[in-house]
């Protein structure tokens, strides 16, 4: 795609296309107009000791599916995203209906459990735990293996 095609999309258009391109959740995206720094925002997964990730499922009912997705980016965007230490997150919603990832990043431990005693979000965590029922656990990513030859591309 040339440069001129890419200033010709619609802005809507153009901007989840550019999330494609620098690994932006499409949850993230579908509300571009409120994301802070949108291009300037996203989400890595690779070995690193500087930071730990949280990774949360929550289990819930398919009718409560969406408002639990929408629950978690809501507090992502008001909450999480101004908390020391935050880096990233991403909601995925399993296509089963019955349950959402949350993948956290964080620069560390320390700076989670701070999180969990933060008042708004003691109030956020039980708004979502009348959504569904959650585990969470504080991990290091240890391996991170990519494909040899681009998904699209013919062998």
């Amino acid at each position: 795609m040339s440069l001129n095609s890419f200033k010709n999309m619609k802005t809507k258009d153009a901007f989840i296309l550019a999330c494609a391109l620098v690994s932006v959740s499409p949850v993230f995206c579908e509300d571009y107009r409120s994301a802070p720094h949108p291009l300037l925002s996203h989400a890595t997964i690779e070995v690193s000791s500087d930071l730990v990730t949280l990774v949360t499922v929550v289990t819930c009912v398919p009718e409560n599916q969406q408002s639990l997705v929408e629950a978690l980016k809501k507090g992502t965007h008001q909450i999480m995203s101004e908390l020391p230490g935050f880096i990233s997150s991403s909601v995925l919603p399993g296509s089963d209906g019955k349950r959402v990832i949350n993948f956290a990043q964080w620069k560390s431990a320390e700076d989670i459990a701070a999180m969990r005693q933060n008042p708004a979000v003691k109030a956020y965590i039980a708004h979502v735990a009348t959504l569904g029922t959650f585990e969470s656990s504080i991990c290091t990513v240890v391996n991170v293996e990519t494909a040899s030859v681009p998904p699209n591309a013919q062998r």
